[in-house]
């Protein structure tokens, strides 16, 4: 299954946002994204609730009652009701004495558009798939700012895998930065789509051997499953210009050609 990282910086959703997620929906794309506090959402009780009721015959004259979505609640309020022992703590990144953990919760819950005032028929209601709904705060005892995410992933995944591709950020934008530095990400002059597929394309490839020369069995020590790349047999060439971590440069310009490994 794919997923879709949140590369975007969707912390506060432009106006498109339900275009851009019914996309995905419909393309069957996962996601994992950042949401603002007024993120629309409908759960999924009230969801089913609505659908099965029928309006009433009419009585006279006018017009018949037409049916109402659910309820439209804002990601903030649906998880501020949760009882507090639904939070829980969760470790997803630990290295160098370096400790990432903050408290989550999540429930299952539909992202929607417009309120009960308008029928199930308005432009403006939509109610997507059912998906998570992924709230985060600081540990008690500890500052720091409250977030949301919204996600279609199945409802067998678990708190800990949604934290860790939600906190998934990091490495893409690392890649932005080494990729623009390194290789050249950002040097493409042309205007065709297939120059810049192409382009990206090359880009990658040498992002993905220049991490392969990084990695050696040593520096994996501690890495969660999630992170840990695959390291082929043999290591690193000999003499290989390699970035150690901590470093920002993956790889040392003005140097011989080296011959590539089997």
């Amino acid at each position: 299954m794919r997923v879709l990282y949140p590369v975007f910086r969707w912390w506060e959703l432009a106006a498109g946002w339900r275009d851009t997620t019914q996309g995905l929906d419909d393309r069957h794309v996962a996601y994992v994204v950042g949401v603002s506090s007024t993120f629309g959402v409908r759960l999924p009780a009230e969801v089913h609730a609505a659908a099965l009721w029928s309006p009433p015959r009419p009585r006279g004259r006018g017009q018949p009652q037409k049916p109402r979505p659910a309820p439209l609640s804002e990601a903030k309020a649906v998880l501020d009701a949760l009882p507090e022992d639904r939070w829980q703590t969760i470790t997803w990144r630990e290295r160098d004495g370096v400790v990432l953990r903050k408290q989550f919760v999540a429930v299952r819950a539909h992202w929607a558009t417009g309120g009960a005032q308008f029928s199930t028929s308005h432009p403006r209601v939509w109610t997507g798939p059912e998906g998570w709904l992924l709230g985060e705060r600081s540990v008690p005892g500890t500052r720091g700012e409250v977030k949301w995410y919204s996600s279609n992933l199945r409802e067998d995944t678990s708190l800990q895998r949604l934290v860790e591709l939600a906190h998934s950020r990091w490495p893409i934008e690392q890649f932005y930065e080494d990729a623009k530095g390194e290789c050249g990400l950002a040097h493409y002059q042309g205007r065709r789509w297939d120059g810049l597929h192409r382009h990206l394309a090359l880009v990658m490839l040498a992002y993905s051997f220049l991490a392969r020369q990084r990695w050696t069995p040593a520096d994996l020590a501690g890495f969660s499953p999630l992170w840990r790349p695959a390291v082929l047999p043999g290591g690193p060439s000999p003499g290989a210009g390699v970035a150690l971590p901590g470093r920002r440069v993956m790889a040392h310009g003005n140097q011989p050609d080296r011959p590539i490994p089997p």
